[in-house]
């Protein structure tokens, strides 16, 4: 990304080592939920935010483990699953009501 770092260590308020300043900035919009931004119609214009629900940011963490650049490598990995596209597959679900039965074809999904 090309930004001015003096001005977000402005901005942010980051405390840093005197003389220092960062080399990269990492930005993530972390959702709580497992929904994703797009599935309510909103469309984020800057594609390197790196968007993700708290359950994938601490799984991902997890997975990394020890490492230099945590942050870095975790919006990379939150980047590079958003391109990748998966096969959906449905989980049929069938419920028995008095004599009635009642097939719900695709009540869940999974993926492989």
């Amino acid at each position: 990304m090309n930004l001015e770092m003096p001005r977000y260590v402005t901005i942010f308020d980051f405390k840093l080592p005197k003389g220092a300043s960062p080399t990269s900035i990492s930005l993530f919009a972390i959702e709580k939920s497992a929904a994703r931004f797009s599935s309510y119609g909103y469309e984020l214009g800057d594609k390197k935010i790196a968007v993700c629900n708290w359950k994938q940011f601490v799984r991902l963490r997890y997975q990394l483990g020890p490492a230099d650049l945590v942050f870095s490598e975790i919006h990379r990995r939150v980047i590079e699953e958003k391109t990748q596209s998966l096969k959906r597959q449905r989980i049929p679900y069938i419920i028995n009501v008095n004599e009635s039965v009642i097939h719900f074809e695709d009540m869940w999904s999974t993926s492989e």
